[in-house]
């Protein structure tokens, strides 16, 4: 969770895409706005044509640090370094063009001090941003309830059912029908964040282990499988009685992220949202279920290797995936960019679903994949909705292909087979409110009972010591929204 987001900052992709957008000139008129682009592609906006703003500075506030994500979606220079970054640079001046506006951007906070640096700029009742970027997880919550946050329904132009928004961020983290943060193609870098599952092929083939993509696509990639597979691998190779960087495992797992995803992928839900309020769901056999299971596959048997940190370098589990001493790695999908010079190859397949029962994989991204916000504030929110839906268009359709599509070539692996991975993976991107708005880790509870500091299933414990503040938190919440925003 509180992972640096320079781990992004090394970015080197493939060839871009290229799209270019008539410059749409002239003034504002009645029948300019009425007229929409036909919808024959799922990524042509329908914002209409002939809008243009006049010089207006859309401006963007990021979270610090500005290197990890200001960098990733401005650039004014043409000073580019890589190919995604020449993708954002040709988005940026098409939009540009398009409404006659400036795009450019600030930082102001951290991940948990970003409200507090915002409110002032939207009290000044000044433009002084646009939309701000925001880290949900800690800061979702204090936006929602900070007495500025528009909701996003609101918003002409603003469409969140196009296939460019998050489904499963406007719907399951709206509260009462309103969505005060939601995510899409924009937030570009939510693809980075995403969690996967990495196997070495040189050690599934050491141990026999045939085609993972065929169970993927049979439905029999499931927790009972991975856990078939991972144990009893592990060996302390130098004898010392010690697991540590030099043994082998069946497992590396990247705690930030990948701690939490566990029961995203078995498609469980911890808070329970619906019109009359947000209510807990921890207490069940099945959570029980999960939170087990879990703690068996990552610390007994030594399994696994548990680590974390702020950077891949720093990465030792890293290190044993590439010598050939573990099948495999779950962690974010960005951390494949600084595998590129690794001689061992590797596939990608989603984290497991629960049993076979279970229709989908899921997976989840943190809070550094960012999520958008409108102050009430803002002067002309048409304007900002405006550009904003078509920057989360034409993202989709130039800078995420970068990425999404292509990047698996770049990095040694099987291209067809896991590009289909990621069509799977990317088709089921799920957020539960209660980690997306969860406000601090440790009221996440795979986050808080699996610390490799003092990994626990004692559910019960966690419950009694956090369950009424997190319910109160919700409460107060789901009371303020009613109050101050209606059904």
């Amino acid at each position: 969770m509180k992972k640096n987001f320079f781990v992004l900052a090394s970015l080197i992709l493939v060839s871009v895409l290229l799209f270019s957008c008539v410059a749409r000139n002239g003034s504002r008129d009645e029948s300019a706005s009425q007229e929409s682009v036909p919808d024959t592609d799922p990524y042509a906006d329908q914002v209409p044509s002939g809008l243009n703003y006049d010089g207006y500075e859309y401006i963007i506030a990021f979270p610090q640090p500005a290197d990890g994500a200001m960098d990733y979606q401005v650039f004014d220079d043409g000073n580019v370094i890589s190919k995604i970054d020449q993708a954002v640079y040709t988005r940026n001046r098409n939009i540009e063009n398009r409404f006659g506006i400036k795009i450019s951007g600030f930082v102001k906070g951290f991940s948990d001090t970003q409200v507090t640096e915002l409110i002032p700029l939207c009290a000044s009742g000044s433009d002084e941003f646009s939309i701000g970027m925001l880290a949900f997880t800690f800061s979702g919550i204090p936006w929602i309830t900070s007495g500025y946050a528009e909701d996003w329904n609101k918003v002409r132009y603003v469409d969140t059912d196009r296939i460019y928004w998050s489904q499963s961020m406007s719907d399951n983290v709206s509260i009462k029908g309103h969505s005060f943060i939601i995510q899409g193609k924009i937030n570009w870098t939510s693809a980075m964040s995403t969690q996967v599952c990495f196997f070495n092929t040189n050690v599934a083939e050491d141990y026999g282990i045939e085609n993972l993509y065929f169970d993927v696509d049979n439905g029999t990639w499931t927790f009972a499988k991975l856990k078939a597979l991972a144990k009893g691998i592990s060996e302390d190779l130098n004898n010392d009685s010690v697991y540590d960087e030099n043994d082998r495992y069946g497992i590396i797992q990247s705690f930030y992220g990948g701690a939490y995803n566990w029961s995203i992928a078995a498609d469980y839900t911890t808070v329970l949202s619906d019109s009359d309020g947000l209510t807990l769901n921890y207490d069940t056999v099945k959570f029980n279920n999960i939170l087990e299971y879990c703690y068996d596959l990552l610390y007994n048997d030594h399994t696994a290797y548990v680590e974390k940190f702020d950077y891949p370098s720093e990465s030792k589990g890293v290190r044993i995936f590439f010598d050939d001493r573990a099948l495999f790695m779950f962690t974010d999908l960005g951390h494949g960019d600084f595998f590129r010079g690794e001689q061992s190859d590797y596939g990608i397949i989603p984290t497991p679903k629960y049993d076979e029962q279970q229709k989908k994989y899921c997976t989840t991204n943190d809070q550094w994949g960012l999520s958008c916000i409108i102050s009430a504030t803002a002067r002309d929110k048409d304007r900002i909705g405006a550009i904003t839906e078509a920057l989360c268009a034409l993202s989709g359709k130039l800078v995420y292909p970068v990425y999404y599509e292509e990047v698996l070539s770049e990095r040694n692996t099987r291209d067809e087979e896991s590009k289909k991975m990621l069509d799977l993976i990317f088709s089921n991107i799920v957020y539960d409110v209660g980690i997306t708005l969860a406000y601090k880790d440790y009221y996440i509870p795979l986050y808080k009972l699996l610390d490799p500091k003092s990994p626990s299933t004692n559910l019960s414990s966690w419950l009694g010591k956090y369950s009424t503040k997190i319910q109160t938190q919700f409460d107060d919440l789901f009371r303020y929204v009613d109050e101050n925003y209606g059904g």
